[in-house]
């Protein structure tokens, strides 16, 4: 029989203070979030205040008490050759709102339900229709679990189907496309020809088969085609229910006369902070209750460490891409294949910064450059070997392959195999696989599929 006994251990752990976990928090913050952030902090923590601009201060106190807190303001002070600037954030659209596809559906079935029972099968049928407009369940299957009859649910769903929006309710691109033709008075037509008997040469692009198949001229099968290109393949889309998500930049670099970078933080609309003179004269004059005057250290020390994090996040920012800059700057000034190969690891040694806090200040932040906007992954890319100890990245690649397909000649486009042997001439070593993969990222279709009469 064992018995319980007192033991004394020594053990280090590691653990983070408020203020560490608070500016970790604010360092990944991507601007819009940062904001709605300090408008929170701003309600919450009295010893905060806005003002139009803060203060400059050359001296920093390491640990500030009340009496210091003076003493305490964010510097403005960036690395040469930089600046901050909060006036130039671009203009922002509303995001779309409106009825879901789901909601449209049951508004059209109330009105079109013979009964009560019809319209509880209708909810079911449309409860597995998903935002693109496809039935994702079987019906059997759905007639099955819910007690309804498969002849119902075949009936109710011929209902929904002749809802808008055209083509809801099919159970495969061939069906929605099939109804969609048939709403448009193309019964019998080529068009409909093509998806209802020869739709698996249609998604290979074997246009000459179909050609023959149907007794068609290439010149009709091709007008059929175009009829067919215009059709929805999501009839949902339009009623996606999604918030739309508008991309607005932490850094916005612009191009000086003598080419240099000039780096500009995005603080449009962002709250400026400072401590609450009020309170702190009211702490200073001793009025304050014991209990007052604790209540607005803690708040004090809250304060300072937002406004603390604030000022690191705004200098790592700036830092990393400052590193960033040089390290693409031929991309940034030439175009996409010349972006070079480049790790968080990289900057990180560079700067003497842990790397987690350089995939910190980068995640979920955008740069915008005159050559558009960019994610900050962006600028980071996997290493390729190009041969004689030079490398390439990936993202240059996808640039060139880009730009051998679009600049096919004569009838018949370049296959994968081709593709590699292309980057093979050019010292890039690429299998035919990950030609593949690299071209479906880029989405362009397979060289049959291009192949056009």
């Amino acid at each position: 029989m064992t018995g319980q006994r007192l033991e004394i251990k020594n053990t280090q752990k590691l653990v983070l203070s408020q203020a560490l976990r608070q500016s970790l928090k604010i360092l990944q913050m991507p601007v819009l979030e940062l904001k709605d952030y300090l408008e929170e902090e701003l309600e919450q923590n009295p010893m905060l205040e806005q003002r139009e601009l803060l203060e400059k201060s050359d001296k920093e106190s390491d640990t500030p008490t009340i009496e210091e807190w003076g003493d305490y303001l964010p510097r403005d002070e960036v690395n040469p050759g930089t600046a901050v600037r909060g006036e130039t954030r671009p203009a922002q659209e509303k995001p779309k709102v409106g009825y879901s596809l789901e909601e449209h559906l049951v508004w059209q079935l109330r009105l079109s339900a013979a009964d009560d029972r019809d319209y509880a099968i209708g909810e079911k049928i449309i409860s597995a229709i998903n935002a693109d407009g496809y039935l994702t369940v079987p019906l059997e299957e759905l007639s099955g679990a819910e007690g309804i009859s498969t002849e119902d649910a075949t009936r109710v769903l011929e209902i929904i189907r002749s809802f808008e929006p055209t083509g809801v309710g099919a159970r495969t691109l061939r069906e929605c496309l099939l109804f969609q033709l048939l709403a448009a008075g193309k019964e019998g037509s080529l068009a409909h020809r093509i998806v209802s008997e020869a739709w698996e040469d249609f998604e290979k692009g074997k246009f000459e088969r179909i050609s023959a198949a149907l007794k068609a001229s290439p010149a009709e099968v091709s007008e059929a085609v175009k009829i067919i290109s215009g059709l929805e393949p999501k009839p949902g889309r339009e009623f996606s229910s999604e918030e739309v998500r508008y991309v607005v930049p932490d850094v916005m670099l612009e191009r000086e006369a003598d080419g240099s970078w000039r780096i500009l933080l995005n603080n449009q609309g962002m709250p400026t902070l400072r401590i609450n003179r009020a309170y702190e004269a009211m702490i200073r004059s001793g009025k304050a209750t014991p209990e007052e005057k604790k209540f607005l250290e803690e708040k004090f020390k809250s304060a300072v460490a937002v406004l603390r994090s604030i000022d690191e996040r705004k200098k790592t920012l700036i830092r990393v891409t400052q590193c960033i800059i040089e390290k693409q700057k031929n991309f940034l000034e030439k175009g996409m294949e010349f972006l070079k190969p480049l790790t968080l690891k990289e900057i990180s040694d560079e700067l003497g910064l842990h790397e987690s806090t350089v995939s910190r200040v980068t995640a979920k932040k955008y740069i915008q450059a005159p050559a558009g906007t960019f994610a900050f992954r962006h600028f980071f890319d996997v290493k390729l070997n190009r041969g004689e100890g030079e490398s390439v990245s990936s993202g240059s690649v996808k640039e060139i392959i880009k730009r051998l397909i679009e600049n096919e000649q004569g009838s018949e486009p370049l296959t994968d195999g081709a593709i590699s042997a292309a980057l093979a001439a050019d010292g890039i070593r690429l299998s035919r696989r990950t030609v593949a993969k690299y071209r479906e990222e880029l989405k362009i279709l397979k060289a049959g599929q291009r192949h056009r009469l």
